[in-house]
């Protein structure tokens, strides 16, 4: 039995002792969440939701649950449930804006931002919303220039930044990337986020020896981090340190066996030693 079918047995026991326990119907639904039962864990939010209304996680969770099923309206509905008890959650609000995708409304998360600046043109938070909203529309130019707006007001904005960081990563402007993850580090010097994009901005400038000291330091931080590992193998590839490659490849695949990246990887670092090789799915 693996650790999600023990979590969802548990927590079933626990709703059957207690069929008022909404910790253990959201419990029960995390787990169905991540075995990918999605209406299973939706029928399980909403128990606990009968329960307790006001939770913005078991809401988040629900929408979460509901995306994966594909029922996008339902996932909206969601969100904004999530929105009205927390305007400032980002996260709901970055889901709300993939639903939308999903459904070819994308357009209509910027009109929502653009009216609530309507009611408050001073609020950081719709500003934030609307720069994500485009973002997510690749119009990452006027997202990034309402970015630098909120930072000229927030400099300290950890998540702002973050998101800064990102658009200029996807704009080829590294070396800004990099600048900006050194601002989130001044702030919070074992961020590993900053650490992780900073390490793409300095392999995509060719900084192969900055780009892995940032992943070591996401390892020593948290060692069983496999993207940290992965990503510092195409770092060791770059400067010809094949057999640390490999090395890394492996352990990123111990800790995580459905890591592609470094499958993929391990594959190219072999072939430089023998570019005849084939892998098993070339056959």
């Amino acid at each position: 039995m693996g650790m999600f079918d023990e979590a969802i047995r548990d927590a079933t026991r626990a709703a059957e002792l207690d069929p008022r326990n909404a910790h253990a119907w959201s419990t029960q639904g995390m787990a169905l969440l991540q075995k990918g039962k999605y209406r299973n864990a939706s029928t399980s939010f909403n128990q606990a939701l009968a329960i307790t209304q006001t939770s913005p996680d078991i809401w988040l969770n629900q929408g979460l649950a509901l995306l994966g099923a594909k029922d996008y309206q339902g996932a909206i509905d969601a969100y904004d449930q999530v929105l009205s008890i927390d305007p400032a959650n980002s996260a709901a609000w970055a889901y709300k804006v993939t639903a939308l995708q999903n459904l070819g409304r994308g357009e209509e998360a910027v009109l929502i931002t653009n009216n609530e600046l309507k009611k408050d043109p001073d609020s950081l938070i719709s500003l934030i919303k609307k720069a994500y909203a485009l973002s997510a529309l690749k119009r990452l130019d006027e997202a990034l220039v309402i970015y630098n707006r909120v930072l000229e007001r927030d400099p300290f904005n950890l998540d702002v930044l973050l998101q800064k960081g990102i658009l200029q990563l996807d704009l080829g402007d590294y070396l800004g990337a990099i600048k900006t993850y050194d601002k989130v580090m001044e702030i919070d010097s074992n961020n590993t986020d900053a650490l992780m994009y900073q390490g793409i901005a300095y392999y995509r400038s060719g900084q192969y020896e900055r780009s892995i000291e940032n992943y070591e330091r996401m390892i020593a931080l948290n060692p069983g981090v496999s993207m940290a590992w992965s990503s510092r193998g195409y770092c060791l590839i770059k400067l010809g340190r094949i057999q640390d490659a490999i090395k890394s490849f492996d352990k990123a695949l111990e800790l995580y066996p459905g890591n592609s990246d470094a499958v993929y990887g391990r594959v190219e670092a072999i072939r430089v030693m023998w570019p005849s090789y084939t892998p098993a799915w070339d056959r």
